[in-house]
């Protein structure tokens, strides 16, 4: 409302000073030139005005002149200007929507408007689509140089080794991770890497001081510490070392006193080193969690260093911790036959062949009637029930899963075995 009345006030003004000029106009004349001009007053003063206006026109028209390379430029560099904003939920969208050529585009004309994080980021998201893992390293490698992108991308290249299953490079960049970062994901990819490399001592000394272990769960902690001073132990057991052999077992058996492929192996290095007593405890221990063929052969490999009766004592008591099991009936049955023991014998094979015909019961079977009566044909026919019975050596499988960082015996789609007794 102020602006129109100003506007009207100043036409109003306008109108009454050009009135004046035509009523109280007087005369101009001057001499330029060789020329005599004579005008009024009024007609001067609008000449000039018109002469002004001409002038401006004129210096606007000059300016626009000058200004042209400048306006082209901006028009041109306009039509190539990048919408950071919409390109940027271009790329989002495409990575998310697994569109390798659109997000790459996209990425491209953006690299010179993002910054370099930010970019190196991005490039790996679509790298990552790709699937072509020369150009997903490429990209994690980018990140790894700078110390704000550093963790992601040392992440990125541990999961292009796993991929590649080189887990020497895992250790080696979990090695460079472990001095910046501590994660649980860390310490899990560490243990699968030792593990599958085979690295058990490394794999001790890492749990015992890496700061990365304190976030295992005390029960995984010692389950894994057993694990891997066995794997130790029974390397050295194989190579004859029996004094370390002896020394790593024992601190598995510390960690974990139930883990039977270690009482077994105790077993065998006290009897290697002809110290029964010792063994026979270890084979007792075995019995009471899961008898075991394997630790019966043990039990039948010392007994020449026994006499009969104490023998078939040893037996009678190991056996007594599991009484009804197949393997107890066939090692008692074992001992009896050896010891000329035939009833007890034919009760513990009754006992093993009650349920069903199996491998070795039918051959102990067998053993018995040639032992006894020596009746030809009923040996030859129960070496033919053997010859077509279920198999009966059941070997105790271990495994480390590592999805849920446990021993199990049962194989998942992510374990490793550990041990088959």
């Amino acid at each position: 409302m102020i602006r129109i009345i100003t506007l009207l006030i100043f036409i109003a003004c306008l109108t009454f000073g050009f009135l004046w000029l035509y009523q109280n106009s007087g005369n101009i004349s001057f001499d330029a030139f060789g020329y005599h001009v004579e005008t009024s007053f009024a007609l001067s003063v609008l000449f000039l005005l018109f002469f002004f206006m001409a002038m401006l026109l004129l210096i606007r028209i000059f300016f626009v002149i000058l200004g042209l390379p400048y306006n082209f430029k901006n028009l041109i560099t306009s039509f190539y200007k990048v919408n950071i904003p919409l390109k940027l939920e271009e790329l989002l969208v495409a990575i998310y929507n697994h569109n390798h050529p659109k997000a790459n585009k996209a990425l491209n004309r953006l690299r010179t408007h993002l910054p370099e994080n930010l970019t190196n980021l991005l490039a790996s998201e679509v790298a990552l689509l790709k699937e072509e893992l020369g150009e997903i390293k490429l990209a994690f490698l980018n990140l790894s140089k700078n110390d704000a992108t550093k963790i992601a991308g040392i992440e990125g290249l541990i999961s292009v080794a796993q991929q590649e299953n080189n887990w020497n490079e895992v250790i080696t960049y979990c090695n460079e991770l472990n001095k910046i970062h501590k994660s649980e994901w860390l310490l899990s990819t560490y243990i699968h890497a030792f593990i599958m490399e085979d690295k058990w001592e490394e794999l001790i000394d890492f749990i015992e001081n890496s700061r990365q272990s304190s976030l295992l769960a005390k029960n995984r902690r010692k389950q894994l510490l057993s694990i891997a001073c066995y794997k130790v132990a029974n390397n050295y057991f194989l190579t004859r070392d029996s004094e370390n052999a002896l020394k790593y077992a024992l601190s598995s058996y510390k960690h974990l006193s139930d883990f039977t492929p270690n009482l077994i192996l105790l077993a065998k290095i006290k009897a290697a080193a002809q110290k029964f007593e010792d063994s026979i405890k270890y084979i007792k221990a075995v019995w009471q969690i899961e008898p075991s063929f394997s630790a019966s052969d043990i039990l039948v490999s010392i007994r020449k260093n026994y006499t009969d009766e104490k023998f078939f004592k040893i037996v009678k008591n190991i056996t007594g911790y599991n009484p009804g099991h197949y393997e107890s009936n066939l090692l008692l049955a074992k001992a009896a036959l050896d010891i000329g023991k035939y009833e007890d014998a034919f009760e513990a094979i009754s006992k093993s062949i009650e349920e069903n015909y199996k491998f070795r019961a039918c051959l102990i079977m067998a053993e018995y009637c040639q032992k006894t009566h020596g009746n030809v044909t009923e040996v030859i026919e129960w070496v033919k029930r053997a010859i077509g019975s279920e198999i009966d050596v059941f070997h105790l499988l271990y495994f480390w899963d590592f999805n849920t960082m446990d021993i199990t015996k049962f194989p998942t789609n992510n374990c490793f075995p550990i041990a088959r007794v």
